[in-house]
């Protein structure tokens, strides 16, 4: 150095040149689906539609007009990434006790109810001319937990060119079977004089998704609907399992997805989540923040997929869809109703 003097260090730009161009890649994408799930949050306040059947809606109706361009890098980014981070979370909403707390013989219906339903889902999808996907999304909305199965499970699958028209399309035709049941299913139990740990047991087996399946056993007594929210939380509690299972038998083709045996990084973290819960006194105030993110997160990734659908792909499949569901539903709630009946449990 001249003089003496010290070396002048310049930081250098490289960082902040790649931070800028992440920026103006993903962010008008992540932006665009986190605007209609704002709305979608907004509808659901003033209609009884739920957020998410509003979020894919919107992004099915919009797809054509924003789905591509500019946005196309972050809404694929909120559809993939922000979709397994906010599955990942739900490991927060469970403990080991929801898994324990029904009896032995009720939970063994219910876990035979599901596999049933699993079965039927991949024999019918191949009647129905569907593909194998679809049959897997399609069983773990039906038999576990509604939209959030379907969004778990896909992200362990091997991603194809109609991966998110199968998802969402699936998606919509859980959610409204998932409502129709909340009205009609209390009505049939009552019908049939179920007790209303019976009709509980049998609301909870079998409404796909969370809230109408505890609203529906709330709207026929407390004790109906504690029974609803036991059984419901032992399917939700199920959701890893099914997903390792994927993952491992079908999840091979979906590099990053996954660890080097082909199990989700997402799983690995819900997992987590449920044990550390489980053993640990987590904070009330931080479960309820890692729950409320996890709701966002899935919400702008559903939105997301919507927005990146064809809408002429939900006139294509969507019929037979929703034909797959019916038919997964009703095999369940039979398989339920039948045992309740014969006071199995």
């Amino acid at each position: 150095m001249a003089n003496g003097e010290a070396p002048v260090i310049r930081p250098s730009s490289e960082t902040g040149t790649k931070i800028g161009a992440w920026i103006s890649r993903f962010v008008p994408g992540i932006v665009v689906a986190i605007t209609v799930a704002l709305a979608s949050k907004y509808l659901e306040s003033v209609t009884p539609v739920p957020a998410l059947m509003t979020a894919l809606i919107i992004g099915l109706l919009l797809s054509g007009v924003i789905g591509g361009g500019d946005a196309t890098a972050g809404l694929d980014f909120s559809g993939k990434h922000l979709l397994a981070l906010g599955v990942a979370l739900l490991g927060a909403r469970l403990t080991l006790d929801d898994v324990t707390a029904l009896g032995w013989k009720t939970a063994a219906v219910v876990v035979f109810s599901m596999a049933a339903t699993l079965v039927t889902s991949w024999l019918a999808a191949r009647i129905l001319g569907l593909s194998r996907n679809t049959a897997i999304l399609a069983g773990a909305g039906t038999a576990i937990c509604g939209a959030s199965a379907i969004i778990a499970t896909s992200a362990a699958l091997p991603k194809k060119e109609s991966g998110d028209v199968d998802t969402a399309l699936v998606i919509i035709a859980v959610v409204v079977i998932s409502a129709a049941s909340m009205l009609l299913y209390p009505l049939i139990a009552t019908h049939l004089g179920l007790s209303q740990i019976e009709a509980g047991v049998v609301l909870g087996g079998s409404i796909h998704n969370v809230p109408q399946a505890v609203g529906a056993g709330y709207s026929l007594s407390e004790v109906a609907g504690n029974s609803a929210t036991l059984t419901k939380l032992f399917r939700v509690a199920l959701l890893g399992p099914l997903v390792i299972g994927v993952a491992l038998l079908f999840g091979g083709a979906n590099k990053g997805a996954g660890t080097k045996i082909g199990l989700p990084w997402f799983i690995i973290v819900f997992t987590a989540l449920l044990l550390l819960g489980s053993f640990v006194k987590i904070p009330g105030n931080i479960t309820s923040a890692l729950n409320h993110l996890s709701s966002w997160l899935l919400l702008i990734a559903i939105a997301a997929i919507g927005l990146r659908t064809p809408i002429a792909a939900a006139r294509t499949a969507g019929p037979r869809i929703l034909v797959l569901v019916v038919i997964n539903s009703i095999v369940l709630v039979t398989i339920l109703m039948v045992a309740a009946l014969l006071h199995i449990f």
